[in-house]
């Protein structure tokens, strides 16, 4: 039962991580326009894992 709390927080945390960084790309790319793509993806990634993970439950 530990195991699979530990792995739902690491899982929550990575999502986390993502999405900050997709956040500060966003916010990054008035300066460099050609980052705002990637932070999109980082975004979509992090809104998808957060979905799934959700769902699952």
């Amino acid at each position: 039962m530990l195991q699979a709390f530990l792995m739902q927080r690491a899982l929550a945390l990575v999502t986390a991580l993502v999405g900050g960084v997709g956040v500060f790309c966003v916010i990054y790319s008035f300066a460099a326009p050609e980052i705002a793509v990637q932070g999109l993806i980082l975004l979509g990634a992090a809104l998808a894992m957060s979905y799934f993970a959700e769902r699952r439950r």
